[in-house]
């Protein structure tokens, strides 16, 4: 769950190693056939790589960067899912939290949301496609595809939509 969130918060870069065909073959020895698991995998050896390979430069964040600045916030807010939603918040919706995050991360930097925000966030990991509909967002369906309109990718950018929707409410 927390590597979901760390791809989250790193999108961008991720997209920089994804989109370096010679770079995954030669230094990572994966390719990318577009599947979303194959995102967890790649993101998994460059941070194995980029802690063999010091002098290169860092794309992603390293452990302690981790430890201090990303897995707090994950950690408040997954606190505050679990406090306030905790009727939609389960296993079975992992993805949908860690990808969530991101977005109210960056959306109300800190879990002081209203009651009402509460319960959008909830609804929302209830069910994503009716309420983001709800909120007038495109929220689009991966199935299993990274790339593409209908992609995990475009559906990252619209989790920040939902948060920043939720925002409003």
């Amino acid at each position: 769950m927390f590597l979901w969130y760390v791809v989250g918060r790193c999108k961008e870069k991720i997209d920089k190693i994804l989109s370096n065909r010679t770079h995954l073959t030669s230094n990572l020895n994966l390719t990318f056939r577009t599947s979303t698991d194959e995102v967890l995998d790649i993101v998994c050896a460059q941070l194995r790589y980029e802690d063999r390979n010091p002098d290169d430069p860092r794309l992603l964040p390293n452990a302690g960067e981790m430890a201090t600045n990303f897995f707090p916030q994950f950690l408040e807010w997954w606190h505050g899912m679990r406090l306030q939603c905790s009727g939609q918040v389960n296993v079975n919706k992992y993805r949908s939290v860690a990808l969530l995050i991101p977005g109210l991360v960056d959306t109300f930097k800190v879990t002081k949301l209203s009651d009402a925000q509460w319960g959008w966030v909830g609804r929302f990991i209830a069910g994503a496609r009716d309420t983001a509909e709800k909120l007038e967002i495109d929220f689009p369906e991966s199935k299993g595809r990274w790339t593409g309109s209908r992609g995990q990718r475009r559906q990252l950018d619209a989790y920040g939509e939902v948060a920043a929707a939720i925002k409003t409410k």
